[in-house]
């Protein structure tokens, strides 16, 4: 399934605008699966709806004549009470249940996209549901290479566990035997690591554009950690495809407690942490440079060229909010009010002339407690010299009441409004076009644009 190609059919007549049922072979009867060829065990089910003008399909492989399609749309060799059902409009699968509610006015993409509309109901005239293809992520024998170069070659990888929560890069947590440690992570930059539709490559001329590789990672865990900010301690960098097909990482296991479980579960030990990390913050904002940008190297690094942090918000603001009043009613309805109130936020803000180091994303899952309860930052990878405003916009966002332990006096009330609103439309924005793809954790997606969307229209006058 994942080699074919969802292609756009245009002559569709509103008489053959009708559900059709793509049967897998592997969910048929046990008689079907026993004729089947084995390359025919890729089918998947696909559950189409479409309107006039535009149908969403895939296009199998030529299959053998006793599979042909016979008048109900379906391959021959299905036993009858499998044909009725199918072909019964009552038994076409229901999702399963979700304890969230769904918001009723999300839009799918538009028509020429290649990529299929959310799995959720959509108030517009065309919806799709399909399975997604599947991924090729890292496999035991994809990453046993790299552990053995970090650890030495008498280590043996024993498991190898894929960690929720990565868009950009894979994180895998390796155990091995015959090693120092139990365990380590690796990080992969594949391509089938990143789930962002319409993917592109770090841009060092705008930092807050998304950053991810090897490269950005070394150069900022070598600016945090000479800044004796607590970072995973680095065991191997590959960029030499030998061993791996990507660029990857490993560093140290620190733990599988993030801050944000122990605000949970151990606040004593939750609230050490959190005052280390106030120290650490405080080291990283007062490290001023001249200029904002990327923490790579000066020749690889962005300049301000006149624009102003504020102003840069503002542009990637004004392009959120476009993005998502076309995918979301509700803000289409306020795009207006919420586009002149961006200008009236940003109207008073000046240019400075130092900017502070900011992570970028710092978030408590983005925080680790080491054995000495020390805070450990990862996906650092968005490190970068900007107003620190930015940063403590997005702490009072994912701290929240813990937030206290973090706030700092002297920040700007004007940069700190801006980029309130500027941020809750990011965070609409970005889950929404992430769920344009086949990112597997869609309910949290889903939950973070709907909070922020309400958060953003809450902000207007």
């Amino acid at each position: 399934m994942s080699t074919h190609e969802f292609r756009r059919l245009q002559s569709v007549s509103e008489e053959q605008c009708t559900t059709w049922a793509i049967v897998s072979i592997v969910h048929a009867a046990e008689s079907l699966r026993a004729k089947a060829p084995r390359s025919q065990g890729r089918w998947m089910i696909a559950l189409i709806s479409c309107q006039r003008g535009g149908v969403w399909a895939s296009r199998p492989p030529p299959v053998p004549d006793r599979w042909r399609k016979n008048r109900r749309g379906l391959p021959k060799g299905v036993p009858r009470a499998s044909r009725r059902r199918a072909a019964t409009p009552e038994a076409e699968p229901k999702p399963d249940p979700d304890p969230e509610p769904k918001p009723d006015s999300y839009r799918c993409p538009p028509s020429g996209s290649r990529t299929a509309p959310e799995l959720f109901p959509c108030t517009c005239e065309r919806s799709v549901r399909y399975v997604a293809p599947m991924r090729k992520l890292a496999e035991i024998e994809d990453l046993s290479g790299l552990v053995r170069d970090a650890l030495g070659p008498g280590c043996r990888v024993g498991a190898v566990d894929r960690l929720r929560g990565g868009s950009r890069k894979g994180v895998y947590r390796i155990r091995v035997d015959g090693a120092p440690v139990p365990s380590v992570i690796v990080y992969s930059w594949a391509e089938e690591e990143n789930f962002w539709p319409g993917r592109s490559g770090t841009h060092a001329e705008d930092p807050l554009a998304p950053a991810s590789g090897l490269a950005p990672f070394l150069a900022a865990r070598q600016k945090l950690d000479g800044l004796g900010a607590r970072v995973p301690r680095l065991l191997l960098a590959d960029d030499s495809r030998h061993r791996h097909p990507a660029d990857a990482a490993v560093v140290e296991d620190i733990s599988a407690d993030t801050l944000e479980a122990l605000l949970e579960s151990d606040p004593a030990r939750a609230t050490a942490a959190l005052a280390d990390l106030a120290a650490t913050v405080d080291a990283l904002h007062g490290h001023l440079a001249p200029r904002y940008g990327r923490a790579d190297p000066p020749e690889r690094g962005g300049t301000a060229n006149g624009v102003s942090c504020g102003q840069l918000v503002l542009d990637r603001a004004l392009r959120d909010l476009e993005e998502a009043s076309g995918r979301e009613r509700r803000i289409a309805a306020a795009e207006g009010r919420l586009r002149d109130r961006l200008h009236a936020l940003a109207a008073p803000i000046s240019p400075r002339t130092a900017y502070g180091l900011v992570h970028g994303e710092l978030g408590p899952d983005h925080v680790l407690v080491d054995t000495d309860g020390r805070a450990v930052l990862i996906d650092i990878e968005g490190l970068m010299h900007f107003d620190v405003e930015w940063e403590h916009v997005f702490l009072r966002l994912r701290f929240g009441r813990h937030y206290p332990a973090l706030s700092r006096p002297g920040l700007d009330p004007q940069r700190l409004d801006l980029y309130l609103l500027a941020m809750h439309l990011s965070l609409t924005a970005g889950p929404l076009r992430l769920l344009d793809g086949d990112y597997p954790n869609r309910a949290a997606m889903r939950g973070i644009a709907e909070h922020n969307l309400r958060q953003a229209l809450a902000l207007l006058p």
